[in-house]
């Protein structure tokens, strides 16, 4: 072989490995013959643990600002001991905000903001007049009384029954009563006239009082309508009030206003804590919340305000605690917490520095010497919750404004009640009448 074909032979020999490397083997058997994965073995299930409820770090309440530190500065100072104790005990962080009792940024529209904006802002609990928790219950969808606060309510023959009756919704509570007040009458200790019992003697009586007719939730005419036996019907039917029960109301108004017994400013006050703080030191009879009396017994005596012939039923503003929280751990919290301020020993003494009666015969035995507890008792024991939150705001405008109606002279005690009821759509309005023909 000569020195070129060897070189070219070479060459050969040196393509043709090249070509190997880069095509690989074509072998019969390469297409029909795949490497298999190994199987890997099939895990036996097991059952995943259930989450273990984790211990919350904090509580967080809120107090409606008519029970704040403003509001109520003693009874707040019973409050905060009791959160610095609790915190303490626990070993968390108890932290209590006061929130306005209603309007914009008030409780309810706090409460449903945090809900779904900031759940970690979320209250646990809510210590609040009923008619917000009624509302918070409608527009925010409170959970229901844990366990057994629940079933204390529905079984505690020591508690007052207005005091049930106002956080009862089908028969099942939505919160815990603690506390409650009632527009009084407020009469000077020193005053040479007697307190009056019945209507007669009122509308007659030489001692001028006067009362916040312009309160834009009428608390001081639910209250006269309820001492006149009143009824409020069901929020299914526009015959709320009573027409006949209400335009005798508004008689006695207009004999007392005629008589120089009833003043004339009463249809200029919007709020009876103002009238008080005005009107303590003057010689006068005024409506006011039994809280204010309360506070200066010694100057003044006070009763449930007269009915045609005798003291009707104290009408009560309930305070009461509601639970907001759905979680388990933190329900447990809120209940131990619950189980602390409503016992008898703390609920009594709470009550009494917030110028509230409490809602059970042994709280108030607790809070009150037991003279003023034994004279009081009966009252409590007959008082009627307000009516429900959904009456009185479909209700109280057209009652506020039969009473300004009378007071102001432009209706007659009939007509403003046959008003009302036509504000309400309980009657139809009643036909302009035409001049006649000649």
């Amino acid at each position: 072989m000569t020195r070129w074909l060897r070189q070219v032979a070479g060459l050969l020999v040196v393509l043709v490995a090249l070509w190997g490397c880069t095509a690989g083997p074509t072998w019969p058997w390469a297409a029909d013959t795949a490497i298999q994965p190994t199987a890997t073995p099939t895990p036996t299930p097991t059952a995943t643990p259930a989450p273990t409820a984790t211990q919350p770090m904090d509580l967080r309440i809120w107090v409606a600002a008519s029970l704040g530190p403003e509001a109520r500065p003693d009874a707040w100072k019973v409050l905060t001991r009791a959160r610095d104790e609790f915190a303490l005990r626990h070993g968390l962080t108890v932290e209590v905000r006061v929130k306005p009792d209603h309007g914009a940024g008030g409780l309810v529209d706090a409460l449903i903001w945090a809900r779904a904006a900031a759940p970690a802002a979320a209250p646990d609990l809510i210590l609040a007049p009923v008619e917000v928790l009624e509302d918070a219950r409608v527009k925010a969808g409170l959970p229901g009384l844990p366990e057994p606060l629940h079933t204390t309510i529905l079984t505690n023959d020591a508690g007052f029954a207005f005091a049930r009756q106002a956080v009862l919704e089908h028969g099942q509570p939505f919160a815990y009563p603690v506390a409650a007040e009632a527009p009084v009458l407020a009469w000077p200790r020193p005053a040479e006239a007697e307190l009056p019992t019945t209507w007669a003697q009122w509308a007659e009586s030489p001692l001028p009082w006067t009362w916040a007719a312009r309160d834009p939730w009428a608390w001081g005419a639910w209250a006269l309508y309820t001492a006149a036996d009143g009824q409020v019907g069901p929020t299914t039917q526009p015959q709320l009030l009573a027409t006949d029960t209400l335009a005798d109301m508004l008689e006695f108004l207009v004999q007392a206003r005629w008589n120089g017994a009833l003043r004339s400013d009463a249809r200029l006050w919007h709020d009876m804590r103002a009238l008080w703080s005005v009107h303590q030191h003057d010689d006068i009879g005024m409506i006011v919340w039994s809280s204010s009396v309360l506070a200066q017994p010694t100057d003044w005596t006070w009763a449930p305000l007269p009915g045609p012939d005798k003291p009707g039923p104290l009408l009560m503003r309930v305070y009461a605690w509601a639970v907001t929280t759905d979680d388990p751990a933190r329900r447990q919290v809120a209940l131990d917490w619950l189980q602390r301020v409503t016992a008898p020993g703390w609920n009594g003494p709470w009550a009494r520095a917030a110028g509230l009666w409490p809602t059970s015969s042994a709280a108030l035995r607790q809070g009150w010497e037991p003279a003023q507890a034994s004279a009081w008792e009966p009252w409590l024991q007959a008082a009627r919750p307000a009516p429900p939150w959904t009456a009185r705001a479909a209700a109280s405008q057209a009652l506020r404004a039969a009473v300004l109606r009378v007071l102001a002279g432009t209706h007659t005690p009939l007509d403003a009640a046959y008003q009302a009821a036509v504000d309400l759509g309980a009657a139809e309005p009643r036909p302009t009448p035409t001049p006649a023909e000649p």
